[in-house]
């Protein structure tokens, strides 16, 4: 069975065709942005804009025709914007812009971090190290502010210095920080972004590069820092002189010293030596014949019978005959009468001790004295006499 179409079928589809070849054919299809060269158009004098130049069809003579034809099987778009007769008429990119492509109907912006500071600007430069730009279509970059630094080109934004560093100038290109210096010994950054380091405060030290945070000198090592300007390491006191607090001396009252031996600290004299002025390294033994109770005290005179030998707090006394001072051993020693006496002594309770022994052993033995009958020697045991065949 044959299929019927109905008449008013097959006109509606000519009226269609018809009417979408007459829309087609009459507009315009526009490029997004870059118009290629050779890419549609009927007028054959029409040049392509060179780099870093554009123009679009509200620049003078560059309306060249460009039309379609297109079909119903291909679409094919075509554009002249960017096609001018003679490049002369196409406009350059402006400060912060730029075009790298031939037949450009805008120029781009320039991005963060990137700058064009002349018209026609075929690319955008990267900002040096040590500047910067935070905005697009930036025409100069700027350096990195104090504190900061920028190690690569091309930066959106510069890095705070980190602690232990800084940066107060810019560098002999006139650019900002490329890298930031460490703080030398005796200063310190304790934060980031430093633009200026800290010298140590009076008492306190920082013995090497990029220093956090200084050191406190230890006093009760003798410690001190007394410079008013800075302290890499901590010093000491002169001899005769003792810390008062970590950054000031003072001298050592009567009676003290100080030196290497003490540790720069002011210590009392030993026992038997004085000293009566201040701020003195070492103290002065008391001499023979006298006597130094105290160490801020001159020597006293020995007492009459006493003795004093060097060094002496105190006299010695040898109170009677039987004793008598010993140069030597510096104290009292018995006479060789006492000796004597002592000896005689010894010997009295030693013959004491031995009489003591022999009376007792003596009244043991009498008391277990045996009869003489009942000896072994006076026993009398009679002898049988075999010639007489008896006693």
């Amino acid at each position: 069975m044959l299929l019927r179409i109905h008449p008013s079928l097959v006109l509606l589809v000519l009226w269609t065709y018809c009417a979408l070849f007459i829309t087609l054919g009459s507009t315009e299809i526009r490029y997004s942005r870059y118009a290629d060269i050779g890419s549609g158009g009927d007028n054959d004098s029409c040049t392509a804009c060179i780099v870093g130049t554009f123009a679009d069809n509200a620049t003078g003579d560059c309306n060249c025709s460009c039309t379609c034809t297109p079909t119903l099987s291909t679409v094919k778009p075509c554009n002249c914007s960017g096609y001018c007769t003679d490049n002369s008429s196409c406009k350059e990119c402006d400060f912060g812009h730029h075009s790298n492509k031939t037949g450009s109907i805008l120029c781009l912006e320039c991005d963060m971090g990137y700058y064009a500071n002349a018209t026609g600007s075929i690319n955008c430069t990267a900002c040096p190290k040590g500047t910067y730009v935070n905005y697009t279509k930036a025409e100069v970059c700027s350096n990195c502010p104090l504190g900061t630094h920028a190690e690569q080109t091309g930066q959106a934004k510069c890095l705070e210095c980190r602690k232990g560093t800084y940066c107060n100038e810019t560098d002999k290109t006139g650019s900002g920080c490329v890298l930031c210096s460490s703080c030398p010994a005796g200063f310190v950054a304790p934060y980031d972004g430093t633009v200026n380091c800290s010298a140590c405060a009076r008492g306190k030290y920082m013995p090497h590069d990029g220093g956090v945070k200084c050191l406190q000198c230890d006093i009760t090592q003798g410690q001190v820092c007394t410079s008013n300007d800075f302290c890499i390491n901590c010093g000491h006191c002169l001899p005769g002189q003792g810390p008062s607090s970590a950054y000031s001396c003072v001298s050592c009252k009567a009676g003290q010293y100080s030196n290497e031996k003490t540790t720069h600290m002011c210590r009392e004299c030993p026992s038997g030596y004085y000293q009566v002025y201040q701020g003195m390294s070492h103290c002065i033994q008391c001499p023979e014949g006298s006597y130094c109770p105290y160490p801020s005290s001159e020597p006293m005179l020995c007492p009459h019978g006493s003795h004093c030998p060097n060094g002496s707090m105190q006299p010695v006394y040898c109170t009677n005959n039987l004793l008598e001072y010993d140069s030597k051993t510096q104290a009292c020693a018995p006479t060789p009468a006492l000796i004597g006496i002592i000896i005689c002594i010894f010997v009295v309770f030693v013959l004491l001790v031995v009489l003591t022994v022999l009376v007792v052993y003596w009244s043991y033995c009498r008391k277990k004295e045996v009869p003489v009958e009942k000896l072994p020697l006076y026993q009398h045991t009679p002898v049988k006499n075999p010639q007489y065949g008896g006693l």
